[in-house]
């Protein structure tokens, strides 16, 4: 009887195995696998701080008015919350004055430390209306303690007439004790 049970897993084997690999795959996922008379499973795993992630975007803009050479938006992380920041994309309208973005940059402040990560923009936009516009965007990981202020900031090669600056980050925050 046992030779019998034998031949028609082996039987099994040649027909779903051999011919439709695929199939076995999903019989072994689902049903559990046999090997040895030691009984084996597919285990589900997932990242261990998935239920603490919530998702995270922020869409922000400021101007830069004349006579400054720049400006900034603020916010400050929940207390309670890790903010992870995953993704940043700036971009810049020249509404009048001929600037030019020089650079962009994203601080960080808290926990008695400070985090700057600049950047310069990557391309150049002319609209239609003949204004001119600016954009950087990166994948990024940028770790921000609960209650630190994250600032976004625009700086230009000029003091004249007015830009605007908008912004958009996104990520997920992570409760923390």
């Amino acid at each position: 009887m046992h030779w019998r049970w034998l031949w028609e897993d082996l039987s099994f084997v040649k027909n779903v195995c051999l011919a439709r690999p695929r199939k076995l795959f999903y019989y072994l996922i689902i049903l559990g696998f046999t090997a040895g008379g030691c009984a084996t499973s597919a285990t589900i795993t997932r990242d261990s701080d998935a239920p603490a992630r919530h998702p995270f975007q922020r869409f922000g803009y400021f101007s830069i008015d004349s006579p400054a050479w720049g400006a900034s938006d603020s916010f400050t992380v929940p207390a309670g919350k890790e903010l992870v920041i995953e993704y940043l994309s700036i971009r810049s309208n020249i509404v009048s004055g001929g600037n030019q973005i020089v650079t962009y940059s994203l601080t960080n402040t808290g926990m008695g430390g400070i985090g700057l990560f600049s950047y310069v923009p990557q391309t150049t936009i002319v609209s239609t209306f003949g204004t001119i516009g600016y954009l950087a965007d990166r994948l990024v990981r940028i770790y921000c303690d609960p209650g630190s202020t994250v600032t976004v900031q625009a700086l230009r090669n000029g003091s004249a007439g007015s830009d605007t600056v908008s912004y958009t980050l996104s990520g997920h925050l992570i409760d923390v004790p």
